[in-house]
């Protein structure tokens, strides 16, 4: 009999146990692709500033150190590193208008003036290669390396540009610990009990190019795979680029 009572007691705890509420919530990010305002769609064509047009066909990137500051000033962090794969998502207007959800992880109850992270991956990370992270995480494939800088590529934005006469492919590849770089944006956020949130990243690719009165010359300098001032002036855009909401 008394084992009998101690089954139940054993099955009660399992069942209330496990079903303690959770104080935290999930915070998502909500990432839109964009061109020049517009949903940015692989294999669309969109005006470049000389007259030509552009289309992109690669466009990813990792995203790292993710953390929020609370109202007391702490910073929570969230997660160590994230990949952003926009080309397996933005086939379609519906896609990029509906934006690629990115669960960043759990977030406590209360409210967030600032989130910060990189793009790209930090330098602790950096150090290593595929081999030392599992076949199923995005730091474990191969194609997301690059042995000849001993760097993760941080991002990778492809296309085509053409004006009817001439066409070049582009290739812009980034690493490099120099070039990795954690920002901070304001936000306005307020986390109750057991309620999930989202944030809107906002990355208008256009931007990644220059302004009108000064932009890169694409059939010029189609292809970057090394480090230097083109591709710390690429980067540099790249983050002026992210808007957050």
């Amino acid at each position: 009999m008394k084992q009998g009572w101690g089954f139940v007691f054993l099955l009660s705890w399992m069942v209330w146990g496990c079903s303690e509420p959770d104080d935290s919530s999930r915070l998502d990010l909500n990432v839109f692709g964009q061109y020049a305002g517009q949903p940015l769609v692989m294999g669309e064509k969109y005006p470049y500033f000389d007259g030509s047009e552009i289309l992109f066909t690669k466009s990813e990137f990792f995203l790292s150190e993710v953390a929020v500051r609370n109202e007391q000033g702490e910073w929570i962090n969230l997660s160590d590193v994230n990949f952003v794969n926009l080309q397996n998502h933005h086939f379609n207007t519906e896609n990029a208008q509906k934006g690629l959800r990115l669960g960043l992880g759990r977030i406590p109850e209360g409210k967030y003036s600032s989130i910060r992270f990189g793009i790209g991956v930090p330098a602790r990370i950096n150090s290593k290669s595929p081999k030392d992270f599992s076949a199923s995480s995005a730091l474990g494939q191969g194609d997301h390396y690059w042995a000849g800088w001993d760097s993760y590529i941080f991002s990778k934005t492809e296309g085509l540009l053409s004006d009817g006469m001439q066409l070049a492919n582009f290739a812009y590849h980034s690493g490099f610990d120099s070039i990795y770089v954690v920002k901070e944006y304001p936000i306005s956020l307020n986390v109750t009990e057991g309620n999930n949130v989202s944030l809107k990243l906002i990355l208008d690719h256009r931007k990644f190019f220059g302004a009108t009165n000064e932009f890169v010359d694409i059939y010029q300098d189609p292809i970057i795979h090394d480090g230097g001032d083109f591709m710390t002036q690429f980067m540099s855009r790249f983050n002026s680029a992210l808007t957050i909401q």
